[in-house]
C-alpha cells in the first residue's frame, strides 16, 4: 500500500508538466520508393548525411525539446551486423547539403543489425537537444570488413537533402576516410522519437529547495522519468553511472532557470542491472539508484 501511494503521489506531482514531457513520434517523408542507403551493406563501408528541415519537424508535431531515437521503414533487410556504427546529429542553418557535415554530436556508437522489415528503431545512448528553429543534419556511418546486400528503406525524392559515399575499404573506416561523396536523389523517410523540452512542472510555483526524486517507473525497461527541482537558476548536470562509477549517459549539462523539471531517460543501449543517477547544481548534489530489467 505504501509503494502504491508513493507512486500515485509522484504521478500527481508530475501531472502539472506531463503534457510538456510526453514523447511523440515525428514522421517525415511520404513516398514508398526504396533507397539503398543509409544501410548500404552491399559495401564494406558507408557514410550518409541526411538533412531534415525545422518546418518538417514542426509540421510533424515538434517544438523545442530533445530527440531520443529514430526509426527507418525497411522494405528489404539483410542481417549483416554493421560494426563501427555511428549515428551523429547537429543543428544547422543549412537548407541543402553538398558535402559531409562536421562538429557532430554522437548519439549512438557501437554495432547495429537490421532485424526485420517495417519500422526498425535505433534508441540513442545520448539524447540530442533541439531549439525548435534550426534544421537538423543526421549522419549514419559504419565500418565493416565484409559485405553482403543492401537493407533498403522507404524514401522520398527530394533534391539537395542527402549526401553519401559507399565503397569497400578493407583497411579504412568509412566514418573517417570518406571525405567526399555525392548528392543523392532520394532522402530516407524517418520517424524521430521526440520529447518536448522539460518544462517547469508548475509555472506559478518556484521550489524552495533542491530535490531529486526517485525515477518512475523503477525498475524499468527501457524508459523512465526523473523529476528534479532547483530553487535558483544555475548550471545543472544530471548523469547516469554504472556500479563501477563510470558515466554511461549525460542527461543534462546546461544552465537552467529555477523550477521543477522532468527528464525522460531511454536506457535501451544499456544492459540489465543497477545504475545510479546524480544531480549537481550549485553546492547541491544528490544521487539515487535505478534498476534496468530486460
Amino acid at each position: 500500500m505504501k509503494t502504491i501511494f508513493s507512486n500515485l503521489l509522484l504521478v500527481s506531482i508530475l501531472a502539472f508538466g506531463i503534457q510538456n514531457a510526453q514523447s511523440t513520434n515525428i514522421y517525415i517523408g511520404t513516398d514508398t520508393l526504396s533507397s539503398n542507403y543509409p544501410f548500404t551493406t552491399y559495401w564494406m563501408d558507408g557514410r550518409t548525411d541526411m538533412l531534415y528541415l525545422a518546418s518538417e519537424i514542426i509540421a510533424g508535431g515538434g517544438s523545442s525539446g530533445y530527440f531520443t531515437g529514430l526509426s527507418f521503414y525497411i522494405n528489404h533487410y539483410d542481417t549483416l551486423t554493421m560494426n563501427g556504427f555511428n549515428v551523429k546529429m547537429i543543428n544547422t542553418l543549412d537548407t541543402s547539403i553538398s558535402s559531409f557535415g562536421g562538429g557532430w554530436n554522437v548519439v549512438y556508437s557501437g554495432t547495429y543489425k537490421v532485424q526485420s522489415t517495417g519500422w526498425q528503431n535505433i534508441y540513442f545512448s545520448q539524447v540530442f537537444g533541439w531549439n525548435g528553429n534550426d534544421n537538423i543534419l543526421i549522419e549514419i556511418c559504419f565500418n565493416n570488413s565484409r559485405w553482403t546486400y543492401y537493407s533498403t528503406v522507404r524514401s522520398t525524392v527530394i533534391n539537395g537533402k542527402t549526401y553519401g559515399k559507399y565503397d569497400d575499404l578493407s583497411t579504412g573506416d568509412g566514418c573517417v576516410d570518406f571525405t567526399t561523396g555525392a548528392v543523392q536523389t532520394r532522402r530516407p523517410n524517418i520517424c524521430l522519437f521526440f520529447t518536448p523540452i522539460s518544462g517547469i512542472a508548475n509555472n506559478s510555483t518556484i521550489p524552495d529547495k533542491y530535490s531529486l526524486s526517485q525515477n518512475y517507473p523503477n525498475p524499468f525497461n527501457p524508459e523512465t522519468r526523473i523529476n528534479y527541482s532547483i530553487p535558483k537558476a544555475g548550471l545543472v548536470t544530471l548523469s547516469v553511472y554504472d556500479v563501477l562509477g563510470r558515466q554511461v549517459s549525460g542527461l543534462v549539462n546546461e544552465y537552467k532557470n529555477a523550477g521543477n523539471y522532468i527528464i525522460e531517460f531511454n536506457a535501451s543501449g544499456l544492459s540489465s542491472g543497477t545504475y545510479y543517477y546524480k544531480l549537481i547544481s550549485g553546492e547541491f548534489s544528490d544521487i539515487k539508484k535505478m534498476v534496468i530489467i530486460k
